[in-house]
Protein backbone atom coordinates (compact mmCIF):
# COMPACT_ATOMS: atom_id res chain seq x y z
CA UNK A 1 0.00 0.00 0.00
CA UNK A 2 3.12 2.83 0.59
CA UNK A 3 4.15 1.89 -2.56
CA UNK A 4 0.56 2.65 -4.14
CA UNK A 5 0.41 5.76 -2.15
CA UNK A 6 3.97 7.04 -3.50
CA UNK A 7 3.08 6.31 -6.77
CA UNK A 8 -0.47 8.27 -6.59
CA UNK A 9 1.31 11.22 -4.85
CA UNK A 10 4.20 11.57 -7.46
CA UNK A 11 1.85 11.52 -10.17
CA UNK A 12 -0.47 14.22 -8.59
CA UNK A 13 2.93 16.13 -8.16
CA UNK A 14 3.43 15.87 -11.53
CA UNK A 15 0.48 17.23 -12.40
CA UNK A 16 1.26 20.02 -10.37
CA UNK A 17 4.70 21.30 -11.59
CA UNK A 18 3.32 20.36 -15.33
CA UNK A 19 -0.01 21.59 -15.46
CA UNK A 20 0.02 20.64 -19.67
CA UNK A 21 -0.52 17.14 -18.51
CA UNK A 22 -4.22 18.49 -17.84
CA UNK A 23 -4.70 18.13 -21.42
CA UNK A 24 -3.89 14.98 -22.64
CA UNK A 25 -6.10 12.13 -21.81
CA UNK A 26 -5.86 8.09 -21.63
CA UNK A 27 -7.32 6.34 -24.15
CA UNK A 28 -9.02 3.36 -21.54
CA UNK A 29 -10.57 4.19 -18.82
CA UNK A 30 -8.65 1.80 -16.71
CA UNK A 31 -5.39 4.07 -17.57
CA UNK A 32 -6.52 7.21 -16.13
CA UNK A 33 -5.22 7.87 -12.72
CA UNK A 34 -8.17 10.22 -11.44
CA UNK A 35 -10.60 7.24 -12.02
CA UNK A 36 -8.65 4.56 -9.81
CA UNK A 37 -8.58 7.50 -6.85
CA UNK A 38 -12.16 7.96 -6.79
CA UNK A 39 -12.74 4.31 -6.88
CA UNK A 40 -9.98 3.51 -3.82
CA UNK A 41 -11.35 7.20 -2.47
CA UNK A 42 -14.65 5.51 -2.02
CA UNK A 43 -13.19 2.17 -0.90
CA UNK A 44 -11.13 3.99 1.80
CA UNK A 45 -14.25 6.18 2.72
CA UNK A 46 -16.07 2.76 3.60
CA UNK A 47 -13.42 0.85 5.39
CA UNK A 48 -13.07 4.12 7.49
CA UNK A 49 -16.92 3.20 8.88
CA UNK A 50 -16.59 0.30 9.66
CA UNK A 51 -17.00 -1.34 13.43
CA UNK A 52 -13.54 -0.74 15.18
CA UNK A 53 -12.78 -4.55 15.16
CA UNK A 54 -13.56 -4.56 11.17
CA UNK A 55 -11.80 -1.58 10.49
CA UNK A 56 -8.17 -1.31 8.40
CA UNK A 57 -5.56 0.02 10.59
CA UNK A 58 -5.76 3.43 11.28
CA UNK A 59 -2.15 4.64 10.04
CA UNK A 60 -2.90 2.69 6.92
CA UNK A 61 -6.05 4.83 6.09
CA UNK A 62 -4.39 8.04 6.76
CA UNK A 63 -1.76 7.32 4.44
CA UNK A 64 -4.44 6.49 1.92
CA UNK A 65 -6.07 9.27 2.44
CA UNK A 66 -3.00 11.60 2.09
CA UNK A 67 -2.44 10.36 -1.52
CA UNK A 68 -6.31 10.60 -2.41
CA UNK A 69 -5.91 14.20 -1.22
CA UNK A 70 -3.05 14.76 -3.46
CA UNK A 71 -5.25 13.64 -6.15
CA UNK A 72 -8.58 15.62 -5.17
CA UNK A 73 -6.12 18.28 -5.03
CA UNK A 74 -5.77 18.56 -8.90
CA UNK A 75 -8.94 19.70 -10.12
CA UNK A 76 -8.43 23.29 -11.06
CA UNK A 77 -11.59 23.81 -12.55
CA UNK A 78 -14.81 24.55 -9.87
CA UNK A 79 -17.24 21.30 -9.77
CA UNK A 80 -20.47 21.84 -12.15
CA UNK A 81 -22.17 19.08 -9.72
CA UNK A 82 -26.11 19.55 -9.59
CA UNK A 83 -27.70 19.20 -6.62
CA UNK A 84 -29.28 15.96 -8.95
CA UNK A 85 -25.60 14.77 -9.23
CA UNK A 86 -24.93 15.05 -5.42
CA UNK A 87 -28.01 13.14 -4.67
CA UNK A 88 -27.02 10.19 -7.54
CA UNK A 89 -23.58 10.25 -5.49
CA UNK A 90 -24.79 10.14 -2.02
CA UNK A 91 -27.62 7.36 -3.13
CA UNK A 92 -24.55 5.35 -4.67
CA UNK A 93 -22.64 5.33 -1.31
CA UNK A 94 -25.29 5.26 0.59
CA UNK A 95 -26.36 1.37 -1.49
CA UNK A 96 -23.05 0.23 -0.90
CA UNK A 97 -22.80 1.46 3.34
CA UNK A 98 -25.85 -0.30 3.50
CA UNK A 99 -24.71 -3.59 1.86
CA UNK A 100 -21.88 -3.69 3.75
CA UNK A 101 -24.30 -2.76 7.04
CA UNK A 102 -22.24 0.36 8.30
CA UNK A 103 -25.00 3.44 6.94
CA UNK A 104 -27.90 3.89 9.54
CA UNK A 105 -26.49 6.26 12.28
CA UNK A 106 -25.87 9.98 12.42
CA UNK A 107 -22.73 9.46 11.97
CA UNK A 108 -22.36 7.73 8.91
CA UNK A 109 -24.98 10.77 7.84
CA UNK A 110 -22.19 13.22 9.04
CA UNK A 111 -18.91 11.56 7.35
CA UNK A 112 -21.02 11.20 4.09
CA UNK A 113 -21.66 14.55 3.78
CA UNK A 114 -18.25 15.57 4.82
CA UNK A 115 -16.61 12.79 2.23
CA UNK A 116 -19.19 14.31 -0.77
CA UNK A 117 -17.20 17.27 -1.15
CA UNK A 118 -13.99 15.21 -2.09
CA UNK A 119 -15.73 12.84 -4.34
CA UNK A 120 -17.18 15.93 -6.33
CA UNK A 121 -13.54 17.02 -6.95
CA UNK A 122 -12.59 13.68 -7.94
CA UNK A 123 -15.71 12.96 -10.14
CA UNK A 124 -14.74 16.00 -11.88
CA UNK A 125 -11.42 15.15 -12.94
CA UNK A 126 -12.64 12.00 -14.13
CA UNK A 127 -15.33 13.96 -16.34
CA UNK A 128 -13.21 16.60 -17.31
CA UNK A 129 -10.79 13.74 -19.04
CA UNK A 130 -14.04 12.35 -20.71
CA UNK A 131 -14.59 9.30 -18.36
CA UNK A 132 -17.50 10.80 -16.35
CA UNK A 133 -18.54 8.41 -13.60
Amino acid sequence: MSDLCTQMSDIAAKHLAYPVLRHFHAAKMGHYPARAALLLSDAVFLMGRREADLAAPPGLLKLLRASIDDSAALDQAASKASSADREQQRRLLRSEADRLGIAGDQRYEAAQTDYLAKRERLAALCDDDGWPV
